[in-house]
Parts: structure tokens; C-alpha cells; sequence
């Protein structure tokens, strides 16, 4: 059996834009667990709405990268990685284990 990772946003953040910046801000009790804020640019806002909506793992992650953008698989494996570590850093993500 193989453990897969699903994803989704936790309801206590919320993004707001400011100025020409989109931002992810704790709201509620979060503010109190961590009080930090994610600059977002258009490829974070892409995932954190595809992951507010419902639980993702990587691979469908990957396929709204892939479909949205003109890139491959590979390219953006490293960088998505990095996006869901500083999410689950600041406590922003739920987390769902599924075996198959």
C-alpha cells in the first residue's frame, strides 16, 4: 500500500489584496498561534485556491500547475514542495493521509 498526502487550506487564513500585493493573513485565534503573513504571487494564489476548495495531494497539485501553465511535471515539483513546507510552517494547511 502507498500513503499519499492530501492538502487543504485551513479556514482560518484568508487573502487579501493590498496594494499590488496579495497577501495570506491569519484571522481568528491563528493570529494568536502565529501572527506571520505570506506575500503570495499568481502561481501561490493559483494553489491556495484549488487547496481552499478541497484536500489535494501533490499530483493533482501538480496537474493545475501543469494545466495552468506551459510547464512540465519536473519543473515544478521542487518549487511546490517549498509552497506547501512554508504553508504547513505557519500552520495553514490541513493535512490527510490516504493509503491506496
Amino acid at each position: 500500500m502507498i500513503r499519499m498526502k492530501y492538502y487543504k487550506a485551513k479556514e482560518n487564513f484568508v487573502v487579501n489584496q493590498i496594494t499590488d500585493k496579495t497577501i495570506l493573513i491569519p484571522k481568528g485565534e491563528q493570529i494568536l498561534k502565529n501572527n506571520s503573513m505570506i506575500i503570495m504571487n499568481e502561481t501561490a494564489l493559483l494553489l491556495w485556491n484549488s487547496i481552499s476548495k478541497d484536500y489535494k495531494n501533490i499530483i493533482q497539485l501538480i496537474k493545475v500547475l501543469t494545466d495552468e501553465f506551459e510547464v512540465n511535471a519536473a519543473d515544478v515539483l521542487d518549487d511546490l514542495d517549498k509552497f506547501l513546507t512554508t504553508l504547513l510552517n505557519v500552520d495553514a494547511l490541513e493535512v490527510k493521509n490516504v493509503e491506496a
